[in-house]
């Protein structure tokens, strides 16, 4: 299936885990899905 006529395609996926007192503030202030727009930000990735 192609969208768009096909083009490259990156899918990335990670994990984190945060304990302790802290947590609860630190998960409450990041959005639960970042996407990157910016072909800046995306090349910090590599």
């Amino acid at each position: 299936m192609a969208v768009d006529g096909g083009g490259d395609t990156v899918i990335l996926g990670g994990h984190f885990v945060f304990t302790g007192a802290h947590a609860g503030i630190l998960l409450g202030a990041m959005p639960p899905i970042v996407h990157l727009r910016e072909d800046a930000d995306k090349a910090g990735l590599g």
